[in-house]
């Protein structure tokens, strides 16, 4: 069994956990599609679900991702 690493995040910068399941198996899914390694496809879905805890709802930011393949 493999397990990886989740950055840590202040509980203060949490807002709301709706939607963080669907947007990390989204990134995981993006970096399969792109041909990435597993390693890769979860460190791009736990990016993309803790950029939805930011946020309330499930809207993304304004500002522009920061995870590159």
């Amino acid at each position: 069994m493999t397990s990886y690493a989740i950055p840590k995040m202040a509980d203060e910068d949490i807002v709301d956990a709706n939607g963080a399941g669907d947007a990390f198996a989204g990134g995981f899914v993006a970096g399969q599609v792109k041909g990435k390694d597993v390693k890769t496809c979860v460190a791009a879905g736990i990016y993309a679900s803790q950029l939805i805890l930011k946020t309330a709802g499930t809207t993304l930011p304004s500002t522009k991702p920061e995870f590159t393949f």
